[in-house]
């Protein structure tokens, strides 16, 4: 009984080793530009959010001056596993989201003076 309980164990962990491996979920490059529509107090305000890499791999990013219509603001920003922060102290205001599994749209929401306003970046295809 003893040399089939190992045989059995021993082909189990063949089996297992042999296995193919389940494919790792695809990279997603958050590099580009995400864009959003808000509602505030009834007023749609559009936003686009700019991520790219520095030099050194280091994410950057702006998001455009919507309310002014001048320069880009500068934001600081933080992506790991999945969830996104970025952060514009020009206007204290922040962002946090997830990606979502098709990997074309981060769901979150924009907080800013005490409110907190849903978004979802959806990925510009022409960035």
């Amino acid at each position: 009984m003893g040399k089939y309980l190992l045989a059995a164990v021993f082909l189990l962990g063949w089996q297992q080793a042999v296995a193919p491996a389940k494919p790792a979920a695809p990279a997603v490059d958050i590099v580009g530009t995400w864009r959003c529509q808000l509602d505030f107090q009834g007023t749609p305000i559009a936003v686009g959010l700019h991520i790219a890499k520095g030099d050194a791999g280091a994410l950057t990013a702006s998001l455009d001056d919507v309310m002014g219509g001048g320069a880009p603001l500068d934001a600081s920003v933080t992506y790991k596993e999945g969830a996104l922060h970025v952060d514009v102290p020009s206007i204290p205001s922040s962002f946090d989201g997830k990606l979502n599994a098709a990997g074309d749209a981060i769901e979150g929401s924009w907080a800013a003076q005490g409110s907190s306003f849903a978004c979802s970046l959806q990925k510009d295809s022409g960035a």
